[in-house]
This record gives structure tokens, C-alpha cells and sequence, in this order.
């Protein structure tokens, strides 16, 4: 009872507003809305978290090949810039834009993963012989001409350009200096994989050499191209000619296009 009587005698002190109650818009404001504002912060935060969990939580994937992070590089566009009569023949320079406009490996140039990733029936069966069996199954090794690590599946070395990465049966290509920009590029290369140009041997007897050394600027990304070059070989541009590239609704659906491009000085001559 004692006890009791000291209770009653103590002065009531209001513990006051909640914090995290109380909104910051004023004391006249509704004490729940503090708590939802606080409720939603730590949703943002939790959101904003998930990417970062998710990719700690997921091993990033690695190339077959040659086991680096995998990255799959392609050069865009589908013209053929040398001519329907080099494209028929299949030429070196068409064979390595071929390569370079196909789905492959920055680092070793393999195109194994992007055969895996299409849903063909045909790639996934040799993925599952490659699995299996160890059937077709890609290694990385030196190419014949610059030493570069490859994938033994590439068909063309996409740094020094040569054409027979695993040798050749007679003659074995050699290195040189492009002509036009001074890069390295193998002798039997269909083209410069530095200027674009395909004329990159110096002049002799039985060649004319580069028609000229001063670099232009690439239209599409400013990278310097060869006078004489068909497309850029950093960003795929190419420069048909509108007289010889008429809209495929004027020659009807069956008629095939004309491939003939302009060289980067005459594109840039005709766009003044």
C-alpha cells in the first residue's frame, strides 16, 4: 500500500512523439505516414540491393575455349562490300568479314558459344557429342603467323588477319607492316584489320601498292580508315552506292541487290 501511495505521488511525464511516428511535415500530420515513409526507404534499398546478390549469387560465365569471362563480339552488317564475283568466289576479304560479322570470343575468337546458344537442332546435338564424347571439342593454341592464342576452331586470326591460323600446307604466312597505316597483318590477310585496306603489300613489279598513306576519318566512328578501304572494320560501315543500291521495293522480293560499294574517299567526295 505504501508503495502504491509513492506511485500515485510521482508528476506524470509525457514520454512525447514516437520518432519514427511522427511525420516531418508538421505536428499536425498523420503519426503513420512517418512509419510508411520509412517502410518504403528500406524497400528502395532492399531493390536496389538485388542486382548486386544476384550476381554474387550467379558464377559468371567463361568461355569454352579459352576460359575467359565470356563476351561475344560481332561486327554488324550483312553487305558484302567487295562484289557479288568476290563473294561467289569467296575470297580472303570476304571470308574474314564473314568471320568478323559472326558471334565469337573477344579473347580467343572461338565461335563454340554461339553455336551452343542457338536453339537449332543441329547445335544442340553437337553440343551434347561435345559434352558426351568430347567429340569437336575446342582448344586454345598459337597461330601460325603472330603467335596470338586462338581458339583451334578459328578460322581466321582476327589480330594479324591470316587465313591459315594453324598453318598452311606450302606456303607459311609471314608478318608485315601495312603499307597504308604501319600495323602488322599477314602476308596472305584479305585484308588490314587496322586501316580496312586490302591493298596493305608495298609496291613492286607485280603490284600497284595503297593509292596513298593519309588515313581518312570513318563517317560512323571516326576511326581511321584507308583512302581505299569498303567498310570500317571498328563499327561495320559500309558505303553503297545509291546508284547501283536501288530500294528492294522497286526490283520486286526475288531480285538480289547489288554489293558494289563506295571506298571511303569516294563516299566522303559524294557527301562533299
Amino acid at each position: 500500500q505504501h508503495s502504491m501511495t509513492m506511485a500515485t505521488s510521482l508528476p506524470y511525464t509525457s514520454p512525447g512523439p514516437t520518432p519514427f511516428l511522427t511525420a516531418s511535415s508538421g505536428e499536425d500530420s498523420d503519426p503513420w505516414k512517418g512509419l510508411l515513409h520509412i517502410v518504403e526507404e528500406s524497400l528502395d534499398e532492399v531493390e536496389a540491393s538485388l542486382p548486386k546478390v544476384r550476381e554474387a549469387a550467379l558464377p559468371t560465365p567463361l568461355c569454352s575455349c579459352c576460359s575467359e569471362e565470356r563476351d561475344l563480339v560481332a561486327l554488324p552488317g550483312h553487305i558484302n562490300p567487295f562484289g557479288s564475283v568476290t563473294g561467289i568466289t569467296w575470297n580472303s576479304a570476304w571470308r574474314t568479314v564473314n568471320v568478323l560479322r559472326a558471334p565469337h570470343c573477344k579473347h580467343c575468337f572461338s565461335t563454340v558459344d554461339s553455336e551452343a546458344d542457338s536453339e537449332s537442332f543441329g547445335a544442340s546435338l553437337l553440343e551434347s557429342s561435345r559434352k558426351a564424347l568430347g567429340f569437336f571439342s575446342v582448344s586454345t593454341t598459337k597461330c601460325s603467323c603472330c603467335q596470338t592464342l586462338l581458339a583451334s576452331d578459328a578460322k581466321v586470326c582476327l589480330r594479324c588477319g591470316t587465313t591459315s591460323p594453324r598453318g598452311a600446307l606450302v606456303l607459311q604466312p609471314a608478318l608485315c607492316r601495312c603499307a597504308c597505316c604501319g600495323g602488322l597483318v599477314a602476308s596472305d590477310a584479305g585484308l588490314c584489320l587496322v586501316c580496312g585496306t586490302t591493298n596493305f603489300m608495298p609496291s613492286s613489279i607485280f603490284r600497284s601498292g595503297p593509292q596513298g598513306v593519309i588515313l581518312l576519318d570513318c563517317p560512323g566512328c571516326n576511326w581511321q580508315v584507308a583512302p581505299d578501304a569498303l567498310l570500317c572494320v571498328r563499327c561495320g560501315d559500309v558505303w553503297p552506292d545509291p546508284n547501283l543500291h536501288p530500294t528492294q521495293e522497286s526490283l520486286g522480293p526475288t531480285t538480289t541487290l547489288p554489293s558494289r560499294c563506295f571506298t571511303a574517299t569516294q563516299f566522303l567526295e559524294q557527301r562533299g
